[in-house]
């Protein structure tokens, strides 16, 4: 909690792609010229390791562990919370008591919370939140995602802004997903366009423990 106190700190949680989502992020940023520090569940395929140190960070990356809750010591700026599916039903023993959890953590967010449309019902009415996923509307959204010579490409669209022909340099559908909150929050803390298509294409995810 001390380290996310001292400079901005964007976290990811949710039950599952947060190890890739932060792991993304943090390579964005390093790519987008950004110094961050990162503090992630997996090992970062790119780097080699889990722990990315800058002396010169401006921002920390931290994947927020919702186990035993540890993730409501975090002191974020900004957040994205991937989805809120039960899990450690033997920690929280209900899935209530989970989502209350995430609820909890919402509320610690200073700034932004984006929330993938999986769980955006849990977070109406927040005035921070924005809603990524692929149903047209959504202030965050891809869209036309399609596979070229073997690579997902999809376009982005963030409010009124739209980010054609991006590449995504892992398989998964569901990273796409992945991207477009990495995407939207790497641009929000000052990642270039040009920067931020060059760091989706060279990302090479996550070494499975």
């Amino acid at each position: 909690g001390t380290i996310t106190q001292e400079r901005r700190t964007l976290a990811v949680a949710g039950t599952h792609g947060k190890t890739t989502v932060s792991c993304m992020l943090a390579h964005l940023l390093r790519v987008g010229g950004v110094p961050c520090n990162a503090f992630l569940g997996g090992i970062a395929a790119n780097y080699g390791t889990n722990l990315l140190l800058d002396e010169d960070a401006i921002v920390n990356v931290v994947e927020a562990d919702e186990y035993d809750r540890s993730f409501l010591h975090l002191h974020p700026s900004e957040a994205i919370i991937t989805s809120v599916d039960p899990d450690h039903l033997d920690i929280y023993h209900t899935p209530e008591a989970m989502t209350d959890a995430y609820d909890t953590f919402a509320d610690l967010c200073s700034g932004q919370v984006l929330v993938h449309e999986s769980a955006a019902s849990h977070f109406q009415g927040r005035e921070q939140v924005s809603v990524y996923g692929t149903t047209s509307g959504l202030p965050i959204r891809s869209e036309n995602i399609r596979i070229v010579d073997g690579t997902y490409r999809f376009d982005l669209v963030l409010d009124q802004d739209r980010l054609d022909d991006l590449e995504l340099g892992m398989p998964g559908r569901h990273n796409v997903w992945n991207a477009s909150a990495a995407s939207a929050m790497a641009l929000n803390v000052g990642v270039s366009q040009e920067k931020l298509r060059e760091g989706l294409r060279s990302f090479a995810g996550v070494y499975r423990r």
